[in-house]
């Protein structure tokens, strides 16, 4: 009895070892990137380059959180009481992420907010999926935000989540004249390590009447993120907003709000960490959701733009909620908008396509 127990205690004693070995690591690794980061911006291959969005024309943009090729229609995410935390294979990224891409490419945006874009990750195998992008889009002016570099997570305890770099991605079909990276307020505690870093990017065109149009690409917080860590990064991508209004600048803000965008905001009905009710009334004057201005009934007939992953999607079982979308100002004119229906085929969340025009 005497030798079990010893034998016992060594066991414990190594496994209490490594706990805080692997702490120390997780602390000593953990560092944020710098705001107002200035971003590379990747230049088409092409000669016809379009230097100046025109007034008065129509224009569209979409934004697509392509789950880093890792969530098809039949997939469920341990952190939202699923299966899985890595992808199913290599193979299965590369198609997923290609599905995505080929959707994009029916629309054919201008503009294209792309969020949870790995460049490399245990969770997706190590596919960059930034290079693929440019592969595809080829006659887009591009920029990549890296969101977070994460030390190596070695949960859940039987399928590492592991260490992965992912980002947001944005092109134009116009030329970006300068982007920069914006570092959004995260929770200070333990809860770092699971919501790991936030941004959102700026990037900056020139408009024919001498104006800029100013396109944000955002993916706010979700796990790990109380409603002081949500308001916080609201309050901070606001001021931004107020500065570019002033400027008299055309502004529009596209992503993944990880708020719920449909919910009324006076009732507050926080079921999880995706459902706080997007702060309509906090937005500048100047601001409003671009669903807000489309007509009620188109607003109200929209489909989910995202899906919970505690299970394979079922339409009749899978809960659903509006995440995605974007805010313009007053300058802007939303003339169509719509959340694609694309089944959850790609992503835990399909796209949200709009076509506009500048005043």
């Amino acid at each position: 009895m005497r030798k079990v127990l010893k034998i016992l205690g060594i066991v414990l004693g190594v496994l209490v070892f490594v706990v805080l070995i692997y702490l120390f690591y997780l602390f000593a690794g953990y560092e944020r990137l710098s705001d107002n980061l200035a971003l590379t911006v990747n230049v088409p291959g092409t000669e016809n380059v379009k230097e100046f969005v025109q007034t008065g024309s129509r224009h569209s943009v979409m934004t697509y959180n392509i789950g880093y090729g890792s969530y098809p229609a039949d997939y469920s995410f341990f952190m939202d009481g699923g299966k899985n935390a890595k992808a199913y294979s290599k193979k299965s990224v590369e198609e997923t992420v290609t599905g995505a891409l080929n959707l994009i490419g029916e629309y054919d945006p201008e503009f294209l907010f792309l969020q949870e874009v790995d460049i490399d990750a245990d969770r997706s195998y190590h596919v960059d999926e930034y290079e693929m992008t440019l592969d595809h889009f080829g006659d887009y002016f591009g920029t990549y935000a890296l969101n977070y570099d994460s030390p190596f997570l070695a949960y859940p305890i039987f399928d590492f989540y592991g260490k992965n770099r992912s980002g947001l991605a944005s092109f134009s079909k116009y030329r970006i004249n300068e982007s920069i990276r914006r570092s959004l307020p995260v929770a200070d505690d333990l809860r770092k390590f699971i919501d790991l870093d936030r941004c959102y990017s700026i990037n900056r065109m020139n408009v024919s009447n001498g104006k800029e149009l100013v396109l944000i690409n955002v993916h706010m917080s979700v796990f790990g993120a109380d409603a002081d860590v949500k308001k916080s990064q609201m309050d901070m991508l606001i001021e931004d907003m107020k500065k570019e209004c002033a400027a008299g600048n055309y502004l529009i803000v596209g992503g993944d709000f990880n708020h719920d965008l449909m919910a009324d905001e006076e009732k507050d009905d926080v079921r999880d960490a995706k459902s706080h009710p997007f702060r309509r009334s906090a937005l500048p004057e100047l601001m409003m959701m671009a669903m807000d201005k489309v007509p009620y009934y188109v607003k109200e007939g929209l489909w989910p733009s995202g899906r919970y992953l505690n299970e394979s999607y079922d339409p009749e079982t899978t809960a659903t909620i509006t995440m995605d979308g974007f805010i313009v100002s007053d300058n802007v004119d939303v003339i169509t908008y719509e959340n694609v229906n694309a089944g959850y085929a790609y992503s835990d969340h399909d796209p949200v396509y709009m076509e506009f025009e500048l005043k």
